[in-house]
């Protein structure tokens, strides 16, 4: 009898991506990351997060000064510092459990670590869930973004990088609706010209993060359960975890850009050939593929793209990394904005969730 265990289950990191969506991973220079990035502060909200803990790794390994690794969540921060215990390393390694819309708790944060380069990854991102917890999503997204943007600059921070996604184009979610805010808002504190150069990134759907459609994949496999697929037409651009951390890395050494950054990944892949390539590559081949169409849930469509109609792509200096310029660019002034964020905030507490919603939208839409 053959044995199939090694196909069961699969950790979805170890998908080689060129087998699952066709295209090689994109190469970055190490040399030109370590040369930035060795010897500073680093702070990393999120850190707990699946892209987050992967970014904490790959910057310990460049050696920084001292490694500020900041999430709400005890348990997860709790395994990473255990996982980067095992690591030998002259860095300083702080965890500070903390919340970002705790304005009072980051300006202490900030005054006693000094940072110089910032990684804030710290977001609500469930598409569906955020539709029915408008008012957190908002909090979180917007209002906690606000204050790592605005101490970041009173603490003289360098470099601040904020991690966006292709959800934020034209979005249709609350979840991309509170990042296309946040661009906005970034886009705006550039005009400004602080002390602090600022750089945003659209990710894309990234193999092995947590809570992500190729984990679900995987687990679904591993437990010989029919695959849960939205729509068979339904398309997504893909990165792996690898091509993330180092994207997010890159960010944060380039020249500051006008527009925001986005990675060349070719042309969208069917969920539903991902699905079948997945069960190619670790389905056990006794057990036939069994697809289940679950149909758009609240806050999703068919397709994602890295830029809207009113953007322009270029090629940078870069390879493999793009430029996005247009509608990035501040359509509204920094004080403008702000106040329409206190409004919606207002909203926020009022409990009205229809109407947070519309707000949102209204302001994303500019």
């Amino acid at each position: 009898m053959q044995d199939h265990s090694r196909r069961l289950p699969v950790a979805p990191e170890q998908i080689d991506l060129r087998e699952l969506v066709g295209r090689a991973p994109l190469a970055f220079d190490i040399s030109y990351l370590k040369k930035h990035l060795t010897g500073r502060r680093i702070l990393v909200t999120g850190a707990g997060g699946s892209i987050g803990e992967n970014l904490s790794e790959m910057l310990l390994s460049f050696e920084p000064s001292s490694l500020i690794l900041v999430d709400h969540h005890e348990l997860s921060l709790f395994q990473l510092v255990r996982r980067l215990s095992s690591r030998s390393c002259p860095t300083s390694v702080e965890a500070l459990l903390a919340d970002v819309r705790d304005r009072g708790k980051l300006a202490r944060m900030f005054q006693e670590h000094h940072p110089e380069v910032v990684f804030h990854l710290a977001a609500y991102k469930h598409v569906h869930i955020g539709e029915a917890n408008s008012d957190e999503v908002f909090t979180a997204n917007v209002l906690g973004t606000v204050n790592m943007v605005e101490e970041s600059v009173r603490a003289g921070v360098q470099r601040f990088v904020y991690v966006s996604t292709d959800k934020a184009v034209d979005p249709v979610s609350v979840y991309g609706g509170t990042k296309r805010i946040v661009e906005l808002l970034v886009a705006a504190i550039k005009q400004e010209r602080t002390a602090t150069t600022f750089s945003i990134v659209r990710l894309v759907n990234t193999v092995g993060a947590s809570g992500g459609v190729i984990r679900v994949f995987a687990e679904q496999i591993g437990q010989r359960q029919p695959i849960t697929v939205t729509h068979p037409e339904m398309t997504r651009y893909w990165i792996s975890m690898d091509e993330a951390i180092k994207f997010l890395s890159l960010a944060a050494c380039v020249d500051e850009v006008p527009g925001l950054l986005v990675l060349n990944m070719g042309e969208p892949v069917r969920l539903m050939d991902v699905a079948d390539k997945m069960w190619e590559l670790v389905g056990d081949p006794e057990h036939p593929l069994k697809i289940t169409y679950v149909g758009l849930r609240p806050g999703e469509r068919l397709h994602e793209r890295v830029a809207g109609d009113t953007e322009t792509v270029t090629a940078t200096p870069h390879p493999g990394v793009l430029e996005v310029r247009g509608s990035a660019l501040a359509p509204i002034g920094l004080s403008d904005l702000l106040a329409r964020i206190a409004e919606i905030s207002e909203q926020a507490s009022r409990g009205d969730l229809t109407e947070l919603r519309r707000r949102i939208a209204a302001l994303a839409a500019l």
